[in-house]
């Protein structure tokens, strides 16, 4: 048996995960500071905002070119996403190891991201003529 993910799928799991991630940073920046950074970081609600917008607006992209019927399309979207989500994992993992963010919660969340980037990228690249797996 064949273990298969629809590109289109995995578009919509990583543009909702973008979305909500981005949107608890934009609508609670002060919950999003306590939830992730150590007591030496100050806070700025302007920065994690603006952070917050631009993950609400990349989710939103990937949500609708997963709908959007251009398989092409959503490979090139999956790749720029899995090269995001393992970028901003390594910067979690980075940021706890040098206490700048609980080291908890942020190595959880580096490793989600860095799972959720490698499926984007293995369907992103993945030959269609192929029978891998």
């Amino acid at each position: 048996m064949k273990w298969e993910i629809d590109p289109s799928v995995l578009l919509k799991v990583s543009g909702t995960a973008s979305l909500l991630f981005g949107l608890s940073a934009a609508t609670s920046p002060k919950n999003f500071h306590d939830t992730y950074s150590t007591s030496n970081v100050a806070f700025s609600e302007p920065a994690i905002r603006y952070g917050g917008i631009v993950g609400t607006w990349l989710g939103s992209e990937q949500l609708v070119l997963s709908a959007r019927d251009n398989k092409e399309a959503q490979k090139d979207m999956l790749k720029v996403a899995g090269f995001g989500w393992l970028a901003v994992a390594a910067t979690h993992a980075y940021n706890a190891q040098n206490d700048t963010q609980l080291r908890d919660i942020s190595n959880a969340t580096a490793l989600g991201q860095a799972v959720l980037g490698g499926l984007c990228l293995w369907k992103g690249y993945e030959d269609n003529d192929s029978d891998s797996v």
